[in-house]
């Protein structure tokens, strides 16, 4: 393959890929900053790949220690129709079938401190 083949308006295509994956890393810590980014791409590569499919995801919630947990496990109950599992008080796990907008969606509450998860591999 000659270089001009493996450039990109001046710039080699691997520079512009890592550029690429920097800036999506750099805005999902922006935007999402309680969310674990590998989280969000793995979300985004299987909604891409299967666009008619939602996937079945395990999350982890970690909420502040001062929540009352009964009111947090009925939210969540109320919106994914699925019960979650209390670890430490503070930890909530869930199945669920979801996708980055729901995740997002979870993210927002002020008392979330950290959301990490699992996505099925592409």
């Amino acid at each position: 393959m000659s270089n001009t083949q493996t450039q990109l308006k001046g710039k080699s295509v691997h520079a512009e890929l890592i550029s690429a994956y920097l800036s999506l890393l750099e805005k999902t810590k922006k935007e999402l900053p309680n969310v674990d980014p590998e989280l969000v791409i793995n979300l985004l590569r299987y909604q891409t790949k299967y666009p008619a499919n939602i996937p079945w995801v395990r999350l982890e919630i970690a909420f502040k220690p001062s929540i009352e947990p009964g009111s947090k496990k009925a939210k969540l109950l109320e919106k994914t129709g699925r019960c979650a599992e209390i670890r430490h008080g503070n930890v909530f796990v869930i199945d669920h079938s979801m996708t980055l907008k729901d995740v997002e969606e979870f993210a927002r509450d002020d008392d979330v401190e950290y959301i990490i998860g699992d996505v099925p591999p592409c």
